[in-house]
C-alpha cells in the first residue's frame, strides 16, 4: 500500500502499483484511479461536495472547530452556524472552489512539474492566512485517511467513491 491507494481509501487490485518501467512519484494506474475516482466525486457538484468536506473538517476539529471556522471567511460572519454548514452561502462557494481546484491539480497529475509550484504557493497562501501546524492532523485525515474520509461521501450519497457502487 502507498500514499495514492491510502489517500483514496482503495485496496482493490486496480489500485495496485506496478513497480517495473513506470518512473515517477505516481505510476500510470495510480493516475488512473485517482482520475477515475474524481470523476466519480465531480458526479455530486462542486457545491455538494465542498459542504461534505467542511462538514467532515469541522467535525474531525471537534473542540476546535469553532476557531477552526474562524480561519475562513464564512467562518466569521454573525450569522455562521456550525450546525447549519450546508446553509451558509460563503462556505458553500468557498468549498466550491476548493473541490475545483483539487480538479485541476487532479488533472495535472501528469504535469507534476507544473503541478508543485502551484501546490507550494497555495501552501504559502494558507501560511499567510493563519494555517498552521496544528491544523494538519485534521487536513491529513481528510486527505490520507482512505476509507475513513470517504464516509461522508457514501452516507450522503449511498455510493462508494471507487466505481459508484451502492454502498452496503
Amino acid at each position: 500500500m502507498n500514499f495514492v491507494t491510502d489517500a483514496i481509501g482503495l485496496t482493490a487490485p486496480e489500485a495496485e502499483t506496478k513497480p517495473a518501467e513506470e518512473e515517477g512519484p505516481l505510476t500510470k494506474a495510480q493516475v488512473d484511479v485517482i482520475t477515475k475516482t474524481w470523476a466519480t466525486v465531480e458526479t455530486l457538484g462542486a457545491e455538494t461536495v465542498g459542504v461534505i468536506l467542511f462538514e467532515h473538517i469541522f467535525r474531525l476539529a471537534g473542540d476546535a472547530a469553532p476557531d477552526l471556522a474562524k480561519l475562513f471567511k464564512f467562518g466569521r460572519e454573525p450569522d455562521f452556524d456550525l450546525t447549519k454548514l450546508s446553509e451558509n452561502a460563503g462556505l458553500r462557494k468557498h468549498g466550491e472552489g476548493v473541490v475545483k481546484t483539487v480538479g485541476v491539480a487532479v488533472s495535472m497529475l501528469t504535469k507534476l512539474d507544473e503541478l508543485v509550484p502551484v501546490l507550494k504557493g497555495l501552501g504559502k497562501r494558507h501560511k499567510g492566512y493563519g494555517v498552521v501546524d496544528a491544523h494538519y492532523p485534521v487536513r491529513r485525515e481528510i486527505t490520507l485517511g482512505g476509507a475513513p474520509a470517504a464516509r461522508p461521501f457514501r452516507a450522503r450519497t449511498g455510493r462508494g467513491l471507487r466505481t459508484g457502487a451502492r454502498a452496503t
